[in-house]
């Protein structure tokens, strides 16, 4: 009878492929390389020299430039792309022809122009002739209107000084991948329950006990992808708050890696009442948020959680494994055989589930 029974399971078991699923892209963006979303674009700055202003860092031409006032620093120029845009790349500009110089400097985002947050920390970068006075900046992508250079030093002359900055669109991403997969919290206040928050409503939403810090949600992507960037929201109209929070990653669902180091994440009307968040791409099949702190509420809250991923990767299924068969090595336990599955990129393991 025992043997029967997991004959029966035996059979039932269904093998599937644990495969690395990229969905069909619903942004698209030039690549790192594309056009310069900044070009003839509005630009600003804490302060300017009367003959050199601030939209000489758009007009694409590297022998203008926009220099600081005042010899004192530091100073900041700014672009408005018009709208925003996913970005992870700018170029700064010197003229050609000027002497090596090394400028410090960091990298800010801003969805209204008010609220900035940094893009790429303070560091020095050096302008020489030999590389045409050009700089590369990379950074996570990152969803802004506006971009701003802060600068704090530079050695060729007491003053900020730019001819070109240049702004770049991310690649491509995919869609949600947590679209129609399943979450789950550490708690739930009432009916503000874990799927809320992934429903497509904004309205509903997912609120976690309150008073009792810290608290979690998390998503289930079905299988181990590649994920890059995470949006949280909360409803329409709500009044602006700011939650403490950082993303963590597993593949198993129970060992979880930090993906960001916890900060305050602002959400209120001038952001659309969500956060955008960027990290370095990593595989895995669990995202979670652990909230921490929460200054419109004291507990923790989702409306939307959405998890995106590059365009690029694995998008072809492998073949389906044949021919499985099993032993029964021992009373109680089984061992199941069959036909590896094939794949154009590779097959990194399979999931096995019986009763199904």
């Amino acid at each position: 009878m025992r043997a029967q029974r997991w004959r029966w399971r035996a059979i039932s078991a269904l093998v599937t492929t644990s495969l690395l699923m990229i969905g069909v892209p619903t942004l698209t963006a030039s690549a790192a390389d594309g056009p310069n979303l900044a070009a003839g674009r509005a630009a600003a700055a804490s302060s300017a020299h009367a003959e050199y202003p601030a939209p000489n860092i758009t007009d694409g031409n590297a022998s203008t430039y926009w220099e600081s006032a005042g010899g004192n620093l530091p100073q900041w120029v700014q672009t408005d792309l018009g709208s925003a845009a996913r970005v992870d790349e700018v170029t700064l500009k010197l003229p050609p022809s000027w002497e090596s110089r090394t400028q410090t400097l960091s990298l800010q985002g801003s969805a209204d122009g008010t609220s900035f947050a940094t893009l790429k920390s303070s560091a020095a970068y050096s302008f020489s002739p030999g590389s045409a006075n050009a700089v590369k900046v990379t950074f996570p992508a990152t969803l802004t209107r506006f971009v701003r250079v802060h600068i704090t030093a530079n050695t060729g002359w007491q003053a900020a000084q730019l001819s070109e900055l240049e702004v770049r669109a991310a690649a491509a991403s995919s869609g949600n991948l947590a679209a129609g997969k399943t979450f789950k919290a550490s708690s739930s206040n009432g009916s503000y329950i874990a799927a809320h928050a992934n429903d497509g409503n904004r309205a509903s939403y997912w609120a976690s006990r309150e008073n009792d810090f810290p608290q979690w949600i998390e998503a289930d992507l079905g299988s181990s992808v590649r994920v890059d960037r995470v949006v949280l929201r909360l409803p329409d109209g709500w009044a602006a708050r700011s939650q403490t929070l950082k993303l963590q990653a597993s593949t198993n669902g129970t060992e979880f890696t930090d993906l960001t180091a916890s900060k305050d994440y602002r959400f209120d009307a001038a952001g659309g009442q969500s956060a955008t968040i960027s990290f370095d791409p990593t595989t895995t099949r669990y995202v979670r948020v652990l909230v921490t702190a929460n200054s419109g509420s004291p507990s923790a809250q989702l409306a939307e959680l959405e998890v995106y991923g590059p365009a690029t990767g694995d998008t072809q299924a492998p073949t389906a494994p044949a021919d499985l068969a099993f032993t029964e090595p021992a009373t109680g336990q089984i061992r199941l055989t069959w036909k590896a599955a094939t794949d154009n990129t590779g097959v990194t393991g399979y999931d096995v589930y019986a009763n199904n």
